[in-house]
């Protein structure tokens, strides 16, 4: 074993160190508010939820924020109740559609539809269960 395979193991051992992600919740109320919410999503290692208090801020703030966002490739979303979230590219943000629901319900009509096409042309003799992923 020589010099260099010790420190290949140790530069190997760090990579495998699972990163850690922070969590948390900002109240905007004026800019030096925003400029710690971007402060925090700018190290890429946080995931800030925030909810902008100051009806006047609201633009400005969300601009920097999504500008913060955006610099380490993440994203941010808005929630319901005026909350938003702004997470970094490691972390997905999974969003549904608004007519998700619909869309489910037509996938099992038309599965239900199979099915029984499936069991009349086996005169009965075969019933097919399906699930459906709802995430």
């Amino acid at each position: 074993m020589g010099l260099f395979s010790a420190f290949r193991k140790k530069e190997d051992s760090a990579k495998l160190e699972p990163k850690k992600i922070l969590f948390r919740m900002f109240t905007l109320m004026d800019e030096a508010d925003v400029m710690d919410a971007v402060q925090h999503v700018k190290l890429g290692t946080t995931i800030a939820f925030f909810k902008v208090k100051n009806k006047d801020l609201t633009k400005s703030a969300l601009v920097s924020l999504k500008t913060a966002s955006h610099s380490v490739n993440g994203e941010i979303v808005g929630l319901p109740d005026g909350w938003f979230v702004a997470a970094p590219y490691s972390v997905e943000i999974v969003k549904k559609s608004a007519d998700a629901g619909k869309q489910v319900a037509q996938t099992m009509i038309e599965r239900e539809r199979q099915a029984k096409e499936a069991n009349e042309s086996m005169d009965g003799r075969i019933i097919v269960v399906d699930e459906i992923d709802t995430l």
